[in-house]
């Protein structure tokens, strides 16, 4: 399996998740997101933890977990604290 993908992401205080087949809803004080999941992979809501699953062990399907858990984490991080671009002008 996937390294970075075997990680559970931590729900934090304020965020709400709804799994819905294919879709990840997640809703913060800074708005809602929705994620649509490939095909083979899944997540499973316990607690205030989400795990993101690979459906076989294919290359492709290794990277694609990563990457999936990845996406969700940033999302579950962006409804609590907005997005922000430091510019440095020299």
């Amino acid at each position: 399996m996937s390294k970075i993908g075997d990680n559970p992401i931590e729900v934090l205080q304020g965020v709400t998740v709804q799994v819905n087949g294919e879709t990840v809803i997640i809703k913060g004080t800074n708005g809602e997101l929705s994620i649509l999941l490939p095909k083979k992979i899944k997540v499973i809501h316990k607690e205030n933890k989400l795990l993101v699953q690979a459906g076989d062990e294919q290359k492709k399907t290794k990277s694609i977990h990563g990457f999936t858990r990845q996406v969700i984490y940033n999302a579950v991080c962006g409804v609590m604290k907005p997005w922000e671009k430091r510019l440095e002008i020299v």
